[in-house]
């Protein structure tokens, strides 16, 4: 009788999920200066593991060249010397056979005057457990990278310095970023300076220590770089004068030739013929004119929300796409046997709702002169807050969000200043810079770097919690 040996799991038993496990490293050094790194693993390796990129890199990066046999994967590198300082990573391209387990970031080599402490950098919100997400730290002299893995990264031998920093998802695998890949990024400067220094070690010696993690969660933040103008606005068409323009995202009203107005921060009504010069939450601007005969969507009467303006009343302000012929009326709530009863007061395109004396949320039934009916979901009552001032003087302005404001942007308040809000949670971010817009991000010899970074975040409870 006679066989051979198989490498495919038996059947039975619990399923294999555990990654390769590296168990012997052989590195030497040729008479021409090249470095040779054999590693072997506890298991066959997959034959399609992504040996560069994802699978060995290394720090400082520099060229190399690899071949994988089975339990073995050989690398030849010619610039690395026995007194340099280096560090050989392997990553998630390596695989095992049997299952495809992935090996998680880890480093397999390394030399050099290097603290073998660990940093750890939680990313939010985390990333997809399928994305691939580098890593790079980097300065006047030289560039380290590294890969994010179960939503935080390991920063792990660095030397002594000050660096920027950023991450970002490399959806097509190239290794390089592109404006549509996600973006993480640290409040600041980092500062790298363990103690204590760790004197020269080497990662093939038996007594080398063990990598000692220092475990310092300091969120890095998801970014949008936003460059692009605000696309054209789509139009629906009242009647044969005027049309409501909607746009994707919010925007500001920088001009308008013609007529038109802002019924919210992402709605226009404007009269044919008018031509628009708009712009983003970041200042990108366009121009956009709507000439008659231009395809529309079909018309529908429409509810808005004017987020800025609703600050500077207590009264509830609404617009909509049609026009009221000027009257007063009153609205109603009923809770229980209770009746409550406030103004209303409709005129061309506005409702304004006097404040009741209960609060709660409500759905407001809106009969229009056509005969449509919307249902639109309100407070009946705001609440008077003053804005935090910052005591160092540092905030100029805040940029205030929230789901009761009704809009994906931020509404700009300045500090010590009175609003008016609907009961919820807010959130305020704090800027230093004056203006309208918000361009946090700006592009330096290809990556990302925070401009305009936050000063203060805050959170706002409306109305007030009460203290015992």
């Amino acid at each position: 009788m006679g066989g051979c040996a198989s490498i495919h799991p038996p059947d039975g038993g619990d399923a294999d999920t555990k990654p390769p496990s590296l168990k012997k490293v052989k590195l030497r050094f040729t008479n021409r200066g090249k470095a040779i790194l054999k590693f072997r693993w506890d298991e066959y390796l997959a034959p399609m593991s992504q040996l560069y990129g994802t699978g060995i890199w290394i720090n400082p990066p520099c060229s190399f060249r690899a071949t994988l046999r089975g339990k073995y994967i050989r690398i030849k590198v010619d610039s690395l010397v026995p007194e340099g300082n280096w560090v050989v990573w392997g990553g998630p391209g390596i695989r095992d056979f049997t299952v495809g387990n992935a090996f998680p970031p880890t480093p397999l080599c390394y030399r050099g005057y290097l603290d073998t402490s660990s940093i750890f950098y939680p990313l939010y919100p985390p990333p997809d457990k399928s994305s691939t997400v580098w890593v790079e730290f980097y300065n006047d002299s030289s560039s380290y990278f590294f890969m994010a893995w179960e939503g935080r990264i390991q920063a792990t031998f660095l030397p002594r310095g000050i660096y920027h920093a950023w991450a970002w998802e490399d959806k097509d695998g190239d290794k390089k970023w592109n404006e549509a890949e996600r973006i993480w990024l640290p409040e600041s400067l980092l500062a790298f300076f363990p103690e204590p220094f760790a004197p020269i070690r080497d990662s093939t010696r038996k007594d080398t220590q063990e990598i000692e993690p220092q475990l310092k969660p300091s969120p890095w933040r998801q970014w949008k770089l936003d460059t692009f103008p605000p696309a054209p606005p789509r139009y629906a068409l009242r009647d044969s004068e005027w049309a409501v323009a909607s746009f994707k995202e919010p925007i500001s009203l920088l001009h308008i030739r013609g007529e038109g107005r802002l019924l919210s921060s992402k709605a226009l009504l404007l009269r044919v013929g008018s031509c628009l010069h708009v712009a983003d939450s970041a200042g990108n601007s366009s121009y956009d004119t709507l000439l008659a005969g231009r395809d529309t969507q079909r018309y529908s009467p429409q509810v808005f929300w004017p987020g800025e303006a609703n600050l500077v009343t207590p009264y509830i302000y609404l617009t909509t796409s049609e026009k009221w012929d000027r009257r007063d009326s009153f609205w109603v709530c009923r809770v229980g046997d209770s009746l409550y009863a406030g103004e209303a007061i409709f005129e061309n395109e506005e409702i304004c709702l006097a404040p009741l004396s209960i609060q709660k949320e409500i759905e407001l039934p809106l009969i229009f002169p056509r005969g449509d009916t919307i249902r639109v979901r309100i407070s009946t009552q705001k609440f008077q807050v003053r804005l935090p001032n910052d005591s160092l003087g540092r905030v100029s302005r805040w940029r205030l969000y929230g789901v009761s404001l009704r809009t994906e942007g931020g509404v700009e308040v300045k500090p010590n200043q009175e609003i008016w809000l609907p009961p919820g949670s807010y959130s305020l971010i704090g800027l230093s810079d004056e203006g309208p817009f918000w361009q946090p991000l700006q592009i330096k010899q290809g990556r990302p770097l925070l401009s305009q970074p936050i000063i203060q975040e805050r959170v706002l409870i409306v109305p007030e919690p009460k203290r015992e």
